[in-house]
């Protein structure tokens, strides 16, 4: 999945944030980071849900039985 990519730089540019206010003590920066990576988790979630349903399912073959 391509959009993965843009997540995963995404995700790091928080953490990277993130690193940042807890060397510099800001708490609410913290605070809202940490708001900015569950979104981006759920965005993340939502896409990995939307790919699998797009999926066309395979048939499995009919069971037969043994006589």
């Amino acid at each position: 999945m391509p959009e993965l990519g843009k997540y995963e730089a995404l995700q790091k540019s928080i953490d990277d944030a993130w690193d940042i206010a807890r060397r510099l003590d800001l708490e609410l920066l913290k605070f809202l980071l940490e708001m900015a990576k569950l979104e981006l988790y759920r965005e993340i979630e939502a896409a990995i849900n939307s790919s699998t349903a797009e999926r066309p399912e395979k048939e499995s073959p009919p069971c037969q039985t043994l006589q």
